[in-house]
């Protein structure tokens, strides 16, 4: 299981955004030698260091140090351990509190620390290790860090519930809530691996902790509080459709041309006579903008990813009604994509948008057909929702509603 490249080259356009609109600076070739990662991230290499020195586990020896709870305590110093990184002290948050509460209750047997002693000196097989630490019911979280801290170049701290929407955003089928087991964590590093490789093409010999950083900041974590992972709880499965579906919150900077506002004329909807043509041109506008929206952001996106062959070859088809699309563009790989774009309304807190036959007809047939729909029009940022392949005919995922019919008779 990989992450498509399609959602990896969208995420690295999306954080690569936010971090240069938040510092003013380029990201540059170094990713840890960035302003944002020196400040909010690169703590975590300190952690790993320190906590390595704390351990000293070169000098461990077998008959002088289990059994008598050194090995325990230093694991819990490494947790309960303030580091200095970039001139500012960081507290160990790669642990929730309570997961160190409960490391603190673990009993200091000779089985414990023997469990410890042959996973750090590398005694038995990691995975041996990673049973013998379920069967003490230490959580997922702590297991994780402790192989972080053994081996950082290979192993990664989890926040599961936050990957977990991470994972998700990206189009990833995969969880790590309530899958405490080796296969999952195995699984959650070959995903920070596979970003990693991604980032080398960008940026200079990235590192599994720069994937980590890099990953996090694909949603947005602000107002949220740390998670307490339930490792025992049972897993709750969401309905899921046969139809692949991409849904995406996507930023972007609208080109000021773009930028004009686009409202409803209130007056003219008061009217108790109602201008319908009036009321269609100003629909025809709001359509236009939304497809010049997307336009430009399917260029910036190619362009930026290194395919400016390919952003020039993009065409807008919106008057070439029998087509069934507004816009012809393009996957990294060149294959071609036919988006269909929609300025999207609320009803009752619904999305809804109007879908003419010919349209309903091409998303069926059309082996790479999206579609774009765009709210917030008047933003710096709009937002674009993509789907695709929808299959609208889903009554689970969307309601169709007839509006117009044509009437024969003799």
């Amino acid at each position: 299981m990989n992450i498509p490249q399609t959602s990896l080259a969208w995420a690295y356009d999306l954080v690569k955004t936010k971090i240069e609109k938040a510092t003013n600076e380029p990201l540059g070739k170094v990713l840890h030698n960035h302003p944002f990662f020196e400040e909010k991230e690169n703590y975590k290499y300190e952690i790993s260091t320190t906590a390595r020195d704390i351990m000293m586990t070169k000098r461990w020896q077998k008959d002088f140090i289990i059994g008598e709870g050194n090995i325990k305590a230093k694991v819990l110093e490494t947790m309960m351990k303030t580091v200095g990184y970039n001139g500012k002290n960081h507290t160990n948050n790669l642990v929730n509190w309570r997961k160190k509460d409960d490391f603190k209750k673990l009993k200091n047997t000779k089985q414990v620390e023997t469990i410890f002693f042959n996973f750090f000196k590398s005694k038995i097989k990691d995975e041996v290790s990673f049973q013998r630490m379920e069967d003490l019911n230490l959580s997922y979280q702590m297991i994780a860090y402790l192989f972080f801290i053994k081996t950082p170049k290979k192993y990664l701290p989890i926040s599961q519930q936050k990957f977990d929407k991470i994972f998700k955003t990206l189009q990833v089928d995969f969880k790590t809530s309530g899958q405490r087991s080796w296969e999952n964590y195995t699984q959650y590093n070959q995903f920070i691996k596979q970003t990693k490789t991604f980032l080398a093409q960008y940026h200079e010999k990235p590192s599994l902790i720069d994937a980590h950083s890099f990953l996090w900041y694909v949603i947005d974590h602000d107002n949220e509080t740390d998670a307490v992972n339930t490792d025992k709880s049972p897993v709750q499965k969401e309905k899921t459709s046969q139809e692949v579906r991409t849904i995406i919150k996507q930023e972007l900077y609208a080109p000021k041309a773009l930028q004009e506002k686009v409202t409803i004329n209130e007056e003219l909807l008061n009217k108790t006579h109602v201008d319908f043509i009036a009321l269609q041109i100003k629909k025809q506008e709001i359509g236009d903008k939304a497809e010049q929206i997307v336009l430009a952001h399917e260029r910036h996106f190619l362009k930026i990813n290194g395919r400016s062959d390919l952003a020039d070859r993009i065409k807008h088809v919106a008057n070439d009604y029998k087509l069934g699309y507004d816009i012809l563009s393009f996957e990294l790989d060149g294959t071609e994509k036919q988006i269909e774009v929609k300025a999207l309304s609320a009803q009752n807190g619904r999305k809804a948008f109007y879908l003419s036959a010919n349209e309903l007809k091409k998303s069926q047939i059309l082996n790479n057909y999206y579609l774009y729909g765009v709210t917030n029009l008047d933003a710096t940022t709009p937002d674009i929702l993509k789907i695709q392949k929808p299959n609208f005919e889903e009554e689970t995922l969307y309601q169709l509603v007839p509006i117009t019919y044509k009437v024969f008779f003799d």
